[in-house]
């Protein structure tokens, strides 16, 4: 009994806000469009990577270090060694047996 109530108040306060959400939604919509932020046209953009070797990069490189540090190389996981080791006997396993001994 309680919450037929309960439903019989709150659902006409809830449609109500509803109604009017659904309502102003259009203005606020025109309002967002209408704002729009125009940059300025004398911006400089510096280069990310300043060659100050005399080592010349391809293309393929300079786009590689033009995306910053996100791809570094040299970002190595928890067990990195332990790969490392694993790799490096696969990788001698995989050798002619005479050449084996020798590493």
């Amino acid at each position: 009994m309680l919450l037929l109530v309960v439903n019989a108040i709150l659902t006409p306060v809830f449609f109500n806000n509803f109604v009017m959400n659904l309502v102003s939604l259009p203005t606020r919509l025109n309002k967002l469009s209408l704002v729009r932020h125009e940059s300025p046209s004398n911006l400089i953009f510096y280069t990310r990577v300043i060659n100050k070797t005399n080592i010349i990069f391809t293309n393929e490189e300079l786009t590689l270090l033009n995306k910053g540090l996100k791809y570094n190389l040299n970002d190595k996981h928890k067990h990195w060694l332990t790969n490392l080791a694993f790799e490096a006997e696969t990788a001698i396993t995989l050798l002619p047996i005479d050449i084996q001994d020798q590493v």
